[in-house]
């Protein structure tokens, strides 16, 4: 017998992985860093989701940034 789980029996979350450009969207969405015209239009999705979120705020402190980098 095979065993199926029931919807919500123990299945974790299935977030989808973000592509290569959707990952950099973020990333500069993040930063503060322009749009980069060749992303996918869901790369902009993400880019601009994150902007309206945070409303052009810095959302991760400069210093945090800089020790990411180092």
């Amino acid at each position: 017998m095979i065993y199926e789980p029931l919807v919500g029996e123990g299945v974790p979350d299935q977030h989808p992985i973000l592509t290569f450009d959707e990952q950099k969207a973020a990333e500069a969405a993040f930063r503060g860093l322009p749009v980069d015209p060749t992303w996918s239009s869901s790369a902009h999705a993400i880019y601009d989701g994150i902007l309206a979120h945070t409303q052009g705020r810095n959302i991760v402190e400069e210093s945090v940034l800089v020790a990411t980098l180092v």
